[in-house]
């Protein structure tokens, strides 16, 4: 089993609590920041407003099986309850939630090893071995523009050496994980941003390996029969990602140093309706045409 002197040992509690000196960004702050408002960022940095994300059953699920798959120790709290209907149960799942722990039904791990079982056969059968090092951290400092430095953070799924490229390998648990869905999915859940992110991270505590740093991602889908669909992405995607990252670690350390973390407008915007929804309401309503006739671009 390969280690890295450079990938800390961490719970993710201590991680997602940030343990750095001054806050730090990580590629999921990072999302929220350039694609919902710095406000927002603020509001659920855990040095900052400290909000949580309210969690699923279905990102407990993925939690649970993500652990298992990496063949990580269980962080949860098995509770025995037939649901969460009662007072009592939701109490239970709430206590859990609140120690940092994910709450899980008795009735629910059984199929959690089983899914896990199957995603691990499915992943081996591309000839990829999980054999080198599972959740390490690693912390960081990205350059903005101007030349400040901006404290980062990122949590490795799991990272190994073979034939002489550094591998950072992602598993995403997900309902679709078909060829032809997966490009939308990258793009709506800002994982170009998160491989360029991790790549840059690498590279930068691991500086012999620049240049030679492949990042994979692994989709399985979380129903039967749980298939695996393995994803690079192609230089267009690492350069859109590296640009939103780039981006981000700007506007973070603009913010931090100014104490201004601005919403969606400083002003009263005007909305624009789409082209196609001016040529419908023409068809549909000749005798306006003149009126409308004027907003369309030819």
């Amino acid at each position: 089993m390969q280690r890295f002197e450079f990938l800390r040992d961490m719970t993710a509690a201590d991680y997602h609590a940030d343990p750095c000196e001054t806050p730090s960004l990580s590629a999921t702050c990072a999302k929220t920041l350039i694609e919902r408002s710095p406000q927002r960022a603020h509001l659920e940095h855990p040095k900052f407003g400290g909000t949580r994300r309210v969690s699923s059953s279905s990102m407990n699920r993925g939690t649970i099986v993500h652990s298992l798959v990496l063949e990580q120790p269980l962080d949860v709290q098995v509770l025995d309850y037939p649901d969460y209907r009662t007072k009592a149960a939701q109490h239970e799942r709430d206590a859990a939630l609140n120690a940092g722990k994910t709450p899980v039904l008795e009735r629910e791990m059984g199929p959690y090893y089983v899914m896990a079982s199957t995603i691990r056969g499915h992943i081996a059968n591309f000839g990829i071995a999980l054999d080198g090092q599972s959740e390490g951290t690693v912390l960081w400092e990205d350059e903005d523009d101007n030349g400040f430095s901006v404290k980062c953070r990122s949590r490795m799924d799991h990272c190994k050496v073979k034939d002489g490229t550094f591998w950072v390998i992602d598993l995403k648990t997900t309902s679709d994980a078909s060829p032809k869905t997966l490009n939308r999915h990258i793009l709506n859940f800002g994982y170009d941003l998160q491989a360029a992110a991790y790549t840059r991270a690498i590279a930068n505590v691991a500086p012999e390996w620049a240049g030679r740093i492949k990042f994979l991602f692994l989709f399985a889908e979380d129903e039967p029969p749980y298939p695996v669909t393995p994803i690079l992405l192609d230089g267009a995607f690492m350069a859109l990602g590296l640009s939103k990252w780039r981006r981000a670690v700007n506007l973070w350390s603009q913010c931090l140093r100014s104490g201004i973390w601005p919403g969606y407008a400083s002003e009263t915007l005007f909305a624009h309706p789409p082209q196609w929804a001016i040529r419908e309401e023409i068809e549909a309503s000749p005798s306006h045409s003149a009126e409308l006739g004027g907003y369309l671009e030819f």
